[in-house]
């Protein structure tokens, strides 16, 4: 099946795109007359915060730069600390509470 997650269209298996794409924001994706459609029918044209946040949550919190975690925080309404270590805790601890992936922890 095709699967999209409004800027890039791969190619799956059921198994795969139920297990680990689905969660990640990713739909099944139709073509119909040369205008990408999700299977509801409507048009995908995520914004650029959607955009920022299904790619920053891609990659281990160790990772994120401090632009990046405050950016996270201010779209999530997680209140930002003065210092970069608290900030990646309470990004961390937003991300376990919402179910997400095991983040790496790291300091900052």
């Amino acid at each position: 099946m095709k699967i999209t997650n409004g800027k890039d269209i791969f190619e799956v298996t059921r198994g795969a795109f139920e297990s680990i794409y689905k969660r990640l924001g990713f739909v099944p994706f139709e073509e119909t007359d040369g205008s990408p459609q999700t299977a509801d029918g409507s048009s995908q044209t995520p914004d650029d915060d959607t955009l920022f946040l299904e790619n920053v949550e891609l990659k281990p919190i160790a990772q994120w730069s401090n632009d990046e975690l405050r950016r996270y925080a201010q779209l999530k309404g997680i209140p930002i600390p003065a210092n970069a270590k608290q900030l990646r805790a309470a990004v961390q601890a937003e991300l376990k509470a919402a179910g997400g992936r095991e983040q790496e922890a790291a300091e900052g």
